[in-house]
C-alpha cells in the first residue's frame, strides 16, 4: 500500500472511497473484513481471559485500551504515523501540524448484554479523531455530529459506517452516540494528538496548558515544559477556512 500523498488522495476522491460527508468530516475504508474478524477475535480472547483492564475513559466503560494488549508498536504506530498523519494533515490542516502521539481504544455498545447503551454529547481530547467500525449489526446507536465546540451548533449529521470504514474528524467536533435499540456496535477509536497545536492550546479547556512530567503510558500529547498559567492564548477555530 502506498502512503497517501496528494495524488493518492485525489484518486481516492475520484473513486468515491474518500468522501467528505459534511465539511470537515471524511469517511474512507481502513481495514478489511478479514482483519476486523481477527481483531475482534483477539479482543474477545482478552476479555474472556479475565485479565485486568483499564476503562478507556469515564464515558466508555466496556472498551479496551490497545496499548495494554501490545497492539501499538507494530500495528497502530505505523497506521497513525505513516498513514493517518498524511491524510489528516491534508484534509484537516487547521487542526494538526503533525500527529506525534495518540490514544487508541475500543468502544462497545450493546442493547441486551454488557456494553454501553449510548454516549452523551462531547468532544474529544484529540486534535483529530479516527473512528473505525470493526464489527456488529445494530439499530440506533449511530454517531451524530453537530459542528465544532468553538462554533455555534449546526444541524445534526448522522453517520452510519460499514464494517472496516472510518470517520475522520477534528477532535473539537461535537458528537454523541444515540441509544442503541438492538444488536451491538464495536468500534476502534484513535485519538490522534499534534503537540504543535496542543502545546499552544489545550483541546479541553481552550487555555494554554500547564504541563507536568509523566510517562509514555499516561501522557496527553504535550511536549512543552511547565507554562505560566497567567499567560493566555486564543485561537479562532470557527472561521470558514478550517478545512481543506
Amino acid at each position: 500500500m502506498r502512503k497517501p500523498g496528494a495524488k493518492v488522495i485525489s484518486g481516492a476522491k475520484e473513486r468515491k472511497i474518500l468522501e467528505e460527508v459534511r465539511p470537515g468530516i471524511w469517511t474512507f475504508p481502513v481495514f478489511t473484513e478479514a482483519f476486523c474478524d481477527q481483531l475482534e477475535c483477539e479482543l474477545r480472547n482478552f476479555h474472556d481471559s479475565g485479565l485486568p483492564r483499564t476503562a478507556p475513559n469515564t464515558m466508555n466503560r466496556f472498551g479496551i485500551i490497545m496499548s495494554e494488549l501490545g497492539f501499538c508498536e507494530h500495528l497502530l504506530d505505523p497506521l497513525v504515523f505513516e498513514y493517518v498523519n498524511v491524510v489528516a494533515t491534508r484534509l484537516l490542516p487547521a487542526f494538526c501540524e503533525c500527529l506525534d502521539s495518540y490514544r487508541a481504544f475500543t468502544v462497545l455498545y450493546e442493547a441486551e448484554r454488557d456494553g454501553d447503551k449510548e454516549l452523551a454529547m462531547h468532544y474529544d481530547n484529540a486534535e483529530v479523531t479516527l473512528n473505525i467500525n470493526i464489527g456488529g449489526t445494530w439499530d440506533g446507536g449511530n454517531v451524530v455530529y453537530y459542528g465544532l465546540a468553538t462554533s455555534a451548533e449546526g444541524p445534526p449529521m448522522e453517520a452510519t459506517l460499514r464494517r472496516g470504514w472510518g470517520v475522520l474528524h477534528a477532535g473539537l467536533e461535537l458528537h454523541r452516540a444515540t441509544p442503541i435499540s438492538q444488536g451491538r456496535r464495536h468500534n476502534l477509536i484513535l485519538w490522534c494528538r499534534s503537540s504543535g497545536v496542543r502545546n499552544d492550546l489545550c483541546p479541553m479547556c481552550f487555555k494554554q496548558p500547564i504541563v507536568v512530567p509523566t510517562n509514555r503510558y499516561y501522557h496527553e500529547g504535550f511536549t512543552v515544559p511547565p507554562c505560566d498559567q497567567s499567560s493566555s492564548i486564543s485561537r479562532d477555530m470557527s472561521t470558514d477556512d478550517l478545512y481543506d
